[in-house]
């Protein structure tokens, strides 16, 4: 069963990267994958959680790959992260591998993680994530083939795992830890599920063909509103409409796409009756609220940074601001782009003096905590464009004829 669970895949042209702990799941795994002849390398993260036990997990996952040639990459987690006051250990623990896995994706289409959850993992899954008050996305569980994430033995059990490690005659390392109920999931694994199952047989067999429509339900929802919330991640906003339309499913996939739990999603409801600036934050993610918007800003992210460019014609950009007719004179000026702070001032057409940009963008409705995120146009000290929101009373700003040239805004990649 695992040689056929691995057969099936597609793996031409797939970098692979197989997340290995040491124990039996992923030493399962890597002799499935060899056995194969499929080239791979291995991620080991040490959390530095069991002393010597962590350590000497590690060694072996070195052995392991140095007797059969496999490449490693070996990180430690900081004990300062996974143990700061007020954080959970096993979330810290999950960002820090998702982080690494991310990475190793980001590098091109063709790089995969592999990774060794079974249909035991899917099971405890589905227990854990009703008792947190999931939705249809946390029932279903996990996919065998999600973006670039594989998980081969989905379909297999624990038991045909320990069988095939058996007739290998693997070794593998036990992890004390899982045999303690302190952790939620562990309670689930070594007491509650069996009791279950012990009284309902065919539990397991139910909840696993039940999370399986799931999956087929949520892959139909996702095709539906998929290109709705790739609008809402790449414009990193959405207005309260929008997420009306979404609907209590599509509510709960934007949040799956952004990696956050399923409560974000009625502080985000809660925000529409707020006052202006009000915001939901996350660990790594803060929501904040506009008149009719909500901002979507990563709070690791530096401050944005920008470019422009000049062209000499473009169709329509007096309608949509998203090109600033100038005179070709601008050039010789000291122009540059850069984030809003809180003195800039701007001289508007029929207004006498200079009005504050911090209020203009308040008045339009933007979100305290989003207003250094606005690019602003500088001219020899004054502000000449708000990109989207104002153009200034200023010379070198003209309506559009033979000599215009028109700038446009680019945000810095990093």
């Amino acid at each position: 069963m695992v040689e056929n669970h691995i057969a099936k895949f597609n793996w031409e042209e797939k970098k692979l990267l197989l997340a290995c702990s040491g124990g039996i799941d992923s030493v399962v795994l890597f002799h499935a994958l060899k056995s194969q002849d499929l080239p791979f390398a291995v991620l080991h993260v040490n959390y530095q959680l069991r002393g010597e036990d962590s350590n000497s997990d590690e060694q072996f996952v070195r052995n392991l790959c140095s007797e059969n040639a496999v490449p490693l990459r070996v990180f430690h987690c900081p004990t300062e992260q996974t143990r700061a006051d007020g954080k959970n250990l096993q979330n810290e623990a999950r960002n820090f591998r998702r982080k690494l896995f991310m990475q190793w994706t980001a590098l091109s289409q063709h790089h995969y993680v592999v990774l060794a959850h079974h249909n035991d993992d899917q099971l405890e899954t589905f227990f854990l994530q009703h008792f947190r008050g999931s939705g249809n996305f946390g029932l279903a569980g996990m996919d065998e083939n999600k973006g670039q994430i594989l998980r081969p033995f989905l379909g297999i059990s624990k038991e045909d795992i320990r069988l095939y490690a058996e007739q290998n005659n693997l070794q593998w390392r036990e992890d004390k830890s899982n045999s303690s109920n302190n952790y939620l999931r562990n309670l689930f694994r070594n007491q509650l599920i069996p009791a279950l199952t012990t009284e309902v047989p065919n539990l397991k067999e139910s909840i696993l063909i039940f999370q399986e429509n799931l999956r087929k339900e949520n892959s139909k929802t996702e095709q539906e509103q998929g290109k709705l919330i790739d609008q809402i991640i790449e414009r990193a906003e959405f207005t309260f409409a929008e997420w009306e339309c979404l609907g209590d499913v599509g509510q709960l996939l934007l949040l799956r796409r952004l990696d956050l739990e399923t409560w974000v999603k009625g502080r985000i409801d809660e925000l529409k009756y707020l006052k202006l600036s009000a915001e939901v934050l996350t660990e790594e993610i803060g929501f904040y609220k506009g008149r009719d918007k909500v901002y979507i800003r990563n709070k690791t992210e530096t401050e944005k940074q920008w470019e422009y460019k000049t062209l000499k014609s473009i169709t329509g950009v007096s309608k949509s601001n998203s090109a600033l007719c100038c005179s070709p004179e601008i050039l010789e000026q000291l122009l540059f782009v850069r984030g809003v702070k809180p003195a800039d001032k701007i001289r508007l057409t029929g207004m006498t003096g200079r009005k504050s940009v911090w209020d203009l963008l308040k008045s339009k409705g933007v979100p305290q905590q989003m207003r250094s995120q606005i690019p602003v146009f500088e001219c020899n000290g004054e502000i000449i464009w708000i990109p989207g929101f104002a153009i200034s009373d200023n010379p070198f700003v003209k309506n559009p004829d033979s000599s215009t040239i028109f700038i446009t805004l680019i945000e810095k990649v990093k």
